[in-house]
């Protein structure tokens, strides 16, 4: 009997939910959002572990319906090959709308707050970049938009797989270019563009942005734009990259009352990710190489964050970036440790990426 589910048949452990092909036994609910959740289940015909995201009540289901036309698009293009997760199937069950994925790890922002220091080093920083530009390259192929790239979205495939192994999920706000248009709200707000914020004219290039603010936050162990509200979110953007052009007349008048908020940033400037104090206490090359790596990542964090969308650096133009192609190390730092670690990471990353190509 199908009725509304106001609440999510998956919330019960030990439930058993049915598709016409298989059958499945919750066993533990891994997140809950306002349109539902995501569960840890058994597929009883494959015997596989796999994770089902179902809506909450059964108006979401026409939100379900567009992630999963997003979804096909992706499956029909080998999607699974360019780190994003693996879709399975789609029923509906009890009036509400199931999604079966590969089951993943933990998701980056869990992963950072696991970590001893509560942030992550750049040689770790760096194959995660790589991985998703990787995703954005191929969404931009397909003129796709993910449209809320923040670190929850974000799988560890394996959290004690070293370099980190990710994936990206959740396409349940992924539009078409065709069907984007000024003045649609999207994106978490610590990671929205700026032409989001205006309500202006958007395209791919928000999916930078929100990567360029995700992976300070790697670095920093905390947000950098921690905004309580979008007038907030305009006053840390235009004070932190020192950019006051783009905001409206409307927007400036609001600037004065939320100034006082400024005091929570994480940084005051870009440069600022320049003077913390290397992990690396050696004296010598090894300061050095760590302290030119740092330059060439502020520099492409510069390249994410443009204000000007047709100014930001694509996918493409990531995957070249000398941060991560790491041509400055070669010389003179290419006999440091600093430097070994670094391309031991990048080209573990790169057999993944291959292996992933294969299969």
């Amino acid at each position: 009997m199908n009725t509304s589910c106001s609440m999510s048949p998956c919330s019960k452990v030990g439930r058993m939910i049915f598709s016409s092909s298989s059958a499945y036994m919750v066993e533990k609910v891994l997140g809950t959002g306002a349109f539902g959740e995501v569960s840890q289940c058994l597929n009883l015909t494959t015997f596989k572990r796999v994770a089902l995201k179902q809506t909450r009540r059964s108006t979401y289901n026409e939100r379900a319906e567009r992630e999963v036309q997003i979804l096909k698009t992706l499956q029909q293009s080998n999607s699974h090959r360019y780190n994003i997760v693996r879709w399975h199937e789609a029923f509906v069950w009890e009036g509400c709308y199931c999604l079966e994925f590969e089951k993943l790890d933990v998701n980056l922002l869990e992963y950072l707050r696991r970590s001893k220091s509560g942030s992550l080093k750049l040689q770790e920083i760096r194959p995660i970049l790589q991985q998703l530009a990787t995703a954005l390259q191929f969404l931009q192929s397909l003129k796709i938009v993910h449209a809320d790239l923040k670190p929850e979205n974000i799988m560890m495939v394996d959290k004690m797989c070293k370099p980190p192994r990710v994936k990206l999920i959740d396409f349940g706000l992924a539009i078409p270019i065709s069907e984007v248009h000024a003045g649609k709200k999207i994106q978490t707000l610590w990671y929205r563009a700026p032409e989001i914020l205006q309500g202006a004219a958007f395209n791919e290039t928000i999916d930078i942005w929100s990567l360029g603010c995700i992976a300070v936050e790697l670095f920093l162990g905390k947000r950098l734009f921690a905004a309580s509200d979008e007038h907030d979110m305009v006053n840390q953007i235009s004070h932190i990259l020192k950019q006051h052009s783009w905001i409206s007349s409307k927007q400036s008048q609001q600037r004065v009352p939320s100034m006082a908020r400024l005091e929570s940033h994480a940084i005051n400037d870009l440069n600022d990710l320049l003077l913390r104090v290397p992990r690396n206490h050696h004296a010598g090359d090894e300061m050095w190489a760590e302290l030119k790596d740092r330059m060439r990542f502020v520099e492409l964090i510069e390249k994410m964050l443009e204000i000007d969308p047709s100014h930001r650096i694509t996918p493409t133009e990531i995957l070249q970036d000398p941060f991560l192609t790491m041509n400055h190390l070669v010389f003179p730092f290419d006999h440091t440790a600093y430097y070994r670690a670094c391309i031991e990471q990048m080209d573990f990353s790169k057999t993944q990426q291959k292996e992933n190509k294969l299969g």
